[in-house]
């Protein structure tokens, strides 16, 4: 397999030529890189439906909890129910903001993904403190789509088979999320496995 031409992509910023030196460190004797692709997240995007919820719990509980605490400030006596009573409201208040963290969470993990394709396998490399990777051999790829997206980004979902072994990913699928080509990509991962049918 020839290696993709990606001579017309402009160089990539320093985080990503060190995810890349990442990549290229945990390669094997005699392994080299086909293709490979930083992930484009959109902070939107599919994290719109927990927005959409989590925004109206979250001005909910707020509303509770403000008007309890009102509403027991302004009641006579000293009744030491009434005096915790809005703290109910903190545990909803704290899994509104989780929910409404979430999509920059995810946002600044897919920052740190690479994704590749070798000659001997798929790889996602997340590059934080340390190094966290998983591989998809050549015999578990049973088929491959694409899902489109603005030129020239998209999204691959890889359709596995067999049993994971240790550094794969237990799941059915493998999901390489807004990649830059992916028509090249599936090019090659098709040639990959391929081989594992020679």
């Amino acid at each position: 397999m020839d290696r993709a031409d990606l001579s017309a992509v402009p160089p990539g910023n320093p985080p990503e030529s060190d995810r890349l030196s990442a990549l290229e460190d945990q390669l094997r004797p005699g392994e080299s890189i086909l293709w490979h692709s930083i992930q484009h997240p959109r902070l939107i995007g599919s994290n719109l439906p927990v927005l959409l919820f989590a925004i109206p719990w979250t001005a909910f509980a707020l509303f509770w909890t403000g008007m309890a605490w009102t509403i027991t400030r302004s009641a006579p006596g000293d009744d030491p129910i009434a005096t915790f009573f809005p703290l109910f409201g903190l545990p909803f208040i704290l899994v509104g903001v989780g929910m409404l963290s979430l999509p920059m969470l995810r946002y600044l993990s897919a920052k740190r993904t690479m994704f590749a394709v070798t000659t001997e396998r798929l790889i996602r490399l997340y590059k934080g403190k340390g190094i966290i990777l998983e591989s998809v051999p050549p015999h578990r790829i049973a088929k491959v789509t694409k899902k489109k997206r603005k030129a020239p980004h998209g999204t691959l979902t890889v359709k596995l088979k067999g049993k994971a072994a240790d550094y794969e990913p237990s799941g059915k699928r493998f999901i390489m999320s807004d990649i830059e080509h992916p028509d090249i990509a599936k090019r090659f991962i098709k040639e990959l496995a391929a081989q594992a049918k020679d």
